[in-house]
């Protein structure tokens, strides 16, 4: 869950379940040796029959769940590769094999699973807090949803990056990293955690909006609740994903919900679809980002956006995909995800939200619900602010290298070039700062260099770079090049986006206070110092009691 994010069709996002029983974009091992097989039979070197190949795949899977199959697609590429051939043909089948596995997943909470949750090559690592063990391993995690209601109420308030939400109520994404509505998920906890969440008095000063690939599940929990002898909340927006053709058709399960306001998000979109957008009120459209095969054709959004024009719904443009069409010509595009409405067409630069969502909510402490205009700027406003943007853009860089570069002094000691008789006296004379102070500004460099250079796997985001060296500073207190990325991404997460530098010492003070299933004698004595500090504030912050600070305090002594 995160109280702001970079989704630019919501303001936050919660997830009381981790990881979905499947869909197009994460399939089972069955579905994926059958694309496989259908895929690849008959090409160069593969078996001329698809079920031969698909029974090939699936004994080489050997009935492990997809996020096992995913850490191991190397191996079992390999044995496959094997069995149909040998020497340099062997290895160029192993190659075909191994990308269509990597290319299956497609998902992005189910990647970001893959990364931190079990991994079979590495049976010792620990999955991360927070995360199901495996996507597959569908996790309830009850109180997310509470804890959400307590946000802060947004009604009537500009948003500073995403103008097209100003004057709605907070929105937020229900189930991003997941599906509340997988197989074996009781409809009770479902009710609990959601529908009487939004119907609370916190809850109602919110929009939710909760998608699934499942709009079946929901109609049928929509009827289970009114036998219940509930309602549909007003604030609460059924919504559903439409990535092609087949599941275009499962959206008339979504009008048998009575919902104020219902949404499609049409992303990623494969292929031209027909929905019949009778009772539907918002469609949002995207393509698909990090894909080598899957364009995204601008006719296909031009003829959604008509549609929504002629019928009076509400269309929003999210992004374009790695991949844009437009007239038969590829778009080049610089963005890595196509998001940047700067780079598009401009009768595509729409983002619209149901006017109705400012009626679904009762705003707090008298706030009002109003529409805030989106302002105007001139072409010459524009371009004044993208030159000063640009001399902003350069001086947040300049820390790590003017990092790098004191690094190079005092290494090679070029300060007696400059006539300096230590490095004491040129830290003092020319930055006027202690030696001490610019050791650290060198270390907060080469962290900001390793976190800048961290490549993406796959379809997950790359991890924005550091912007200043306040969010550095906390990172110093481990020396784990490896622990400092994945606490810097944690800290991403946490914020939707980039994290003060709070937020970065909050992510680093629970990584030391957890240990992450590091031995206690493997620790050194200096980390293990800081852990005791985290866990004395943290007991001090909750007001724990005098003998817990005590024993902690003398916890610290024995490493003293």
């Amino acid at each position: 869950m995160s109280k702001a994010t970079n989704i630019q069709w919501c303001d936050s996002t919660v997830n009381p379940v981790m990881g979905c029983d499947g869909c197009p974009l994460y399939p089972s091992t069955t579905q994926l040796a059958n694309e496989i097989g259908a895929k690849l039979a008959g090409q160069s070197g593969m078996p001329k029959e698809k079920e031969e190949l698909r029974a090939l795949l699936k004994k080489a899977f050997g009935g492990q769940p997809f996020s096992d199959v995913y850490h191991l697609r190397e191996q079992i590429a390999e044995k496959v590769g094997a069995e149909l051939a040998a020497g340099e043909e062997s290895e160029r089948i192993a190659g075909i094999i191994e990308k269509e596995i990597s290319s299956a997943l497609r998902c992005y909470a189910g990647l970001l699973h893959a990364q931190r949750g079990l991994n079979p090559l590495k049976p010792e690592k620990v999955p991360i807090k927070g995360y199901a063990r495996r996507f597959e391993e569908v996790t309830l995690f009850p109180g997310r949803t509470a804890d959400a209601c307590t946000w802060p109420d947004l009604s009537g308030n500009k948003r500073l990056n995403q103008p097209w939400l100003d004057g709605f109520p907070r929105l937020i994404f229900v189930s991003n990293m997941g599906d509340v509505l997988s197989n074996g998920v009781p409809f009770e906890f479902v009710k609990e955690e959601i529908v009487d969440q939004a119907n609370s008095a916190k809850g109602r000063a919110h929009v939710w909006l909760w998608l699934t690939k499942r709009p079946r599940r929901m109609a049928e929990f929509s009827k289970w609740l009114t036998g219940q002898g509930g309602s549909w909340p007003d604030n609460l927006v059924p919504m559903t994903s439409v990535i092609d053709r087949d599941m275009a058709v499962q959206v008339k399960h979504l009008k048998k919900i009575p919902a104020k306001v219902r949404g499609l998000s049409v992303e990623p979109l494969w292929e031209e679809v027909d929905i019949d957008l009778d009772g539907i009120d918002w469609v949002i459209a995207g393509g698909e980002s990090e894909s080598e095969d899957r364009p995204f054709d601008l006719a296909w959004a031009r003829k959604l956006r008509d549609q929504c024009r002629s019928e009076g719904k509400a269309f929003f443009m999210k992004q374009f995909g790695s991949i844009a069409i437009d007239a038969g010509q590829t778009l080049p595009l610089k963005h890595r995800h196509g998001g940047d409405w700067d780079e598009w067409p401009e009768d595509l630069r729409i983002r619209e939200l149901p006017q109705a969502l400012h009626s679904l909510t009762i705003p707090r402490d008298g706030r009002k619900a109003v529409v805030i205009p989106a302002p105007s700027f001139s072409r010459k406003e524009v371009k004044e602010f993208q030159r000063l943007n640009e001399i902003v853009e350069r001086g947040i860089a300049a820390f790590m290298e003017a990092g790098e570069a004191l690094r190079e002094i005092r290494d090679r000691e070029l300060w007696k070039a400059g006539g300096y008789t230590s490095w004491d006296n040129y830290c003092l004379a020319v930055l006027a700062i202690t030696r001490n102070h610019a050791n650290r500004l060198i270390r907060a460099a080469k962290v900001g260099k390793l976190l800048s250079g961290v490549v993406p796997i796959g379809p997950t985001p790359a991890l924005p770079p550091p912007r200043n060296e306040s969010q550095l500073r906390p990172l110093l207190n481990l020396d784990d090049p490896k622990r400092q990325v994945e606490v810097w991404a944690r800290a991403v997460e946490k914020a939707g986006g980039q994290p003060t530098a709070r937020q970065v010492s909050e992510a680093v003070a629970d990584s030391l206070s957890t240990g992450e299933g590091t031995e206690p004698e493997k620790i050194p004595p200096r980390e293990r110092r800081l852990r005791i500090v985290a866990r004395l504030r943290s007991a001090v912050a909750n007001r724990n009691s005098w003998e817990e600070v005590e024993a902690l305090v003398a916890e610290l002594e024995e490493l003293l």
